[in-house]
């Protein structure tokens, strides 16, 4: 027996049992009566039963009939629901997300998994910029950058503030403050300016906090002893931070999960904030469009507790 059965003789004969008339069911799949009765004969033919007693009032189904239209009602509703749930499926949509290299890997990739998990048919595409646009016509569906939240002809949303403090690995620490005579922030302070500083040096410097804006505010005016190591990215930053080559700048948001992990530490001076925050930045062109609304909701959610 061959296993390729159309699904239209199986149709054909659900619609004839149904209404046991094949005049009435070539009307409802719009057709003539003698092709109903062909697919029939061709259906028995394939089955080597007969499915329909022709009888002089009408039709009655066989035994193998009554069998058949049990199966075959099941079949076609479970069949037109996989049909109807398919095509209700979102296509696959690509969403473009433009923010710097620092958010990117530190905040957001080890979260991305999530919205992933949630909207499977969205295709995000990271772009890295180190500087937010000032026009959002320069945004293609949103943004995500350090900067006020102000920008023309879009709409902005807070994520987080810009908090900062020195972290190091655990074993600079011990070598450089673990063994100081006093733990006071005022002599982790002196040490401080001793010590080797990694400074992140790109054009974002001119709004992220660097060492020449926060040294003041723990009271060193003058230059460390050390020229600072420049970096072109701050992953790279934290990378030489974890490997024991000085001091870096922690941002709060990227570094947590490194302290918590053990790779870095806080020398133990006070956070600094500034005005500036992580802020959503999406086109007014964009602002109904659903897949943006949805990414957007999503990361609201992703940071309300990391604020």
């Amino acid at each position: 027996m061959k296993n390729n059965l159309p699904i239209d003789l199986l149709e054909c004969f659900e619609v004839s049992a149904r209404y046991l008339s094949f005049t009435k069911a070539a009307q409802e799949l719009g057709t003539s009566q003698p092709a109903v009765s062909q697919l029939i004969k061709k259906l028995e033919a394939y089955l080597g039963q007969q499915l329909f007693e022709r009888q002089h009032k009408g039709l009655s189904l066989s035994p193998a009939g009554k069998v058949l239209l049990n199966y075959a009602q099941t079949g076609l509703n479970s069949l037109k629901q996989g049909l109807l749930e398919a095509r209700q499926l979102p296509q696959k949509q690509i969403l473009q997300v433009q923010t710097d290299f620092a958010f990117a890997s530190f905040c957001l990739m080890p979260q991305l998994a999530q919205f992933s998990l949630l909207y499977p048919y969205i295709e995000v595409n990271l772009l890295t910029h180190q500087q937010a646009p000032s026009d959002s016509q320069e945004l293609s569906d949103i943004g995500i950058f350090l900067g006020s939240g102000k920008i023309k002809h879009g709409q902005s949303y807070f994520l987080f503030i810009e908090e900062v403090f020195p972290v190091c690995s655990p074993a600079f620490y011990q070598q450089n403050f673990a063994n100081l005579n006093s733990k006071t922030i005022k002599n982790k302070t002196k040490q401080l300016a001793l010590c080797p500083l990694l400074q992140l040096n790109s054009k974002s410097q001119q709004l992220w906090f660097d060492w020449e804006r926060l040294l003041p505010l723990y009271g060193l005016a003058s230059a460390p002893q050390y020229v600072p190591i420049k970096l072109d990215n701050y992953p790279l930053v934290i990378q030489a931070a974890m490997a024991g080559q000085g001091i870096a700048i922690g941002w709060r948001q990227m570094v947590d999960e490194h302290i918590k992990q053990g790779l870095l530490q806080s020398i133990g001076l006070p956070s600094q904030q500034s005005q500036l925050a992580y802020y959503a930045l999406v086109p007014e062109r964009k602002r109904k469009n659903k897949m943006v609304d949805l990414f957007v909701e999503w990361l609201l959610g992703a940071f309300k507790n990391k604020v």
